[in-house]
């Protein structure tokens, strides 16, 4: 009974160390702000992807980077964010995650909470790649 006891807290302990790793990663994508302000900022990811319904490449003048600062700027997201402190839902052991992949010469940006076993999606935008301007896609 002991082994299989000690042998659960291990495996707890391995997706914990997986999940924090993964957050880690996540804070570590880069930012226009300094090192020092980052690493107080919410948690964000940044994916861009292609997408098969892209028939004509344009220009862009706003970066996946620039497009996640952009709805992170939102009121609603910023009231998603605060769900957070520290970085972790004490309520969920969720944390905040904002991506964004091109679709269509624009940014789709996608935010939502990682769990230990889901995701819940708190919205997607659609950021415009040449004027900045922000929409949800709800």
């Amino acid at each position: 009974m002991h082994f299989k006891i000690r042998n659960f807290a291990l495996a707890v302990a391995f997706v914990s160390a997986y999940f924090v790793q993964q957050f880690t990663i996540c804070l570590a994508a880069p930012d226009s702000k300094s090192k020092s302000e980052s690493s107080s900022s919410s948690t964000k990811s940044v994916k861009p992807t292609k997408s098969s319904k892209s028939t004509t490449k344009v220009e862009r003048k706003i970066s996946a980077e620039q497009a996640v600062a952009l709805v992170k700027k939102r009121s609603d997201v910023k009231k998603f964010l605060a769900l957070f402190p520290n970085g972790k839902s004490k309520k969920t052991q969720g944390f905040p995650v904002i991506e964004a992949e091109e679709l269509d010469n624009n940014w789709n940006v996608h935010v939502y909470e990682q769990m230990p076993d889901h995701t819940a999606t708190m919205n997607w935008f659609e950021v415009d790649a040449q004027t900045g301007a922000v929409k949800p896609m709800n």
